[in-house]
């Protein structure tokens, strides 16, 4: 197994299976490096399913104890050429086929981001109606760790309403909410449309986010839709 890993994905990668048998796989270590930038580790990596539905690639859940992905090089890149004309048509995916998973469920409780620009420590839990992701991140940017929750819920179309979903994200740091993203999102087969509103508590946010201190705002919070 470590020698076919190796062979598709870089040397340094292997898989140790621990079992298998007609409901579960379950693998205790999975290490791949693809290149020499990026590593990915998952621990106790376990894979359920209906073997009388396994043919037709229906598979029941998805969770592992601890993924770690490491990044060892800088998201900066040099600029290059830009085109002399910019492209505003937005193509945006169907909520269903976007928030469509080959699994009933995922759930991953312990999710380590390394990278030279964040450092992140997340959990998630996602199935075809609800992405949920929170936990914090050290973000060079800001002053201190920050903890974070998104989610994206979906509510399926009926033969009297459209499909539509709810967008949250929230960031906060020492129990105070610095920022808040709201999104309804109401779709057909033919149009989307988004009510957006953010709102932010601006005199922290400025107090600790550095970049953002010497802009010519003031007031108590800042409330956009």
């Amino acid at each position: 197994c470590a020698e076919t890993a190796s062979r598709f994905v870089g040397p340094g990668s292997h898989i140790d299976i621990g079992y298998f048998n007609r409901t579960t796989f379950h693998i205790d270590e999975l290490v791949l490096r693809p290149d020499e930038e990026t590593e990915l580790q998952a621990r106790s990596l376990t894979l359920t399913y209906d073997l009388s539905r396994l043919s037709g690639g229906d598979l029941d859940s998805l969770s592992a104890e601890e993924i770690l992905i490491r990044l060892t090089s800088s998201s900066d890149t040099e600029a290059g050429s830009t085109s002399d004309s910019i492209n505003t048509d937005i193509s945006l995916p169907l909520l269903s086929d976007l928030m469509a998973l080959p699994l009933a469920t995922i759930s991953l409780p312990s999710i380590t981001l390394e990278s030279p620009d964040l450092q992140a420590h997340l959990a998630a839990d996602l199935n075809p109606e609800l992405w949920w992701l929170r936990g914090e991140a050290d973000i060079p940017e800001v002053d201190g760790t920050v903890q974070l929750d998104a989610r994206l819920q979906r509510t399926p179309a009926t033969d009297t309403a459209p499909e539509r979903a709810d967008l949250l994200l929230m960031v906060s740091q020492q129990q105070t909410l610095l920022a808040q993203l709201w999104g309804g999102i109401t779709q057909t087969s033919d149009t989307t449309s988004a009510d957006l509103r953010i709102q932010t508590d601006l005199p922290t946010l400025q107090q600790r986010l550095p970049t953002i201190r010497e802009l010519p705002v003031s007031g108590e919070g800042l409330t956009l839709t």
